[in-house]
């Protein structure tokens, strides 16, 4: 009796916001090749880089938002990305420009994230996700 009842408490936490697959890889750390630098609410934002491209994608696996809004990491504050309170600065405020629909954003296929720029594993991240490329520059930079 005692089993059926954690294991039903296990289904129903599983089935929370994520897909209990997702929930299986954070717990057990299934994916090896983890790129999350950090997690503002439902959102997982993850770094990466691929042959001339340095991207930060914020995640969201949440049932009825499922999307993945890649962001193109410039020079001028690649490094604040390293810098644990710039990271959660930028994080931050992606965060709030999403949640708020005040960001530039455009709609990317899966085909074209392939072809321009060549990342397998935001390709694999994005599958069954809404997925667009932003614009964006930390507010840091652009006051002052």
């Amino acid at each position: 009796m005692r089993v059926l009842i954690i294991a039903c408490l296990a289904v129903v936490a599983l089935t929370q916001s994520q897909t209990w697959l997702d929930r299986f890889r954070e717990w057990f750390n299934v994916n090896k090749e983890d790129f999350t630098i950090d997690f503002v609410h439902n959102y997982r934002f993850e770094e990466h880089s691929t042959t001339g491209h340095h991207l930060l994608v914020a995640i969201s696996d949440v049932t009825g938002d499922r999307s993945c809004h890649l962001i193109e990491v410039t020079p001028d504050w690649a490094p604040d990305l390293g810098d644990d309170t710039k990271m959660h600065i930028i994080t931050d405020e992606i965060y709030k420009l999403i949640t708020t629909h005040t960001l530039s954003e455009t709609t990317l296929t899966y085909t074209d994230l392939r072809n321009v720029y060549g990342d397998s594993d935001a390709l694999r991240e994005c599958v069954q996700h809404r997925v667009y490329i932003v614009t964006y520059k930390p507010s840091y930079l652009t006051s002052g």
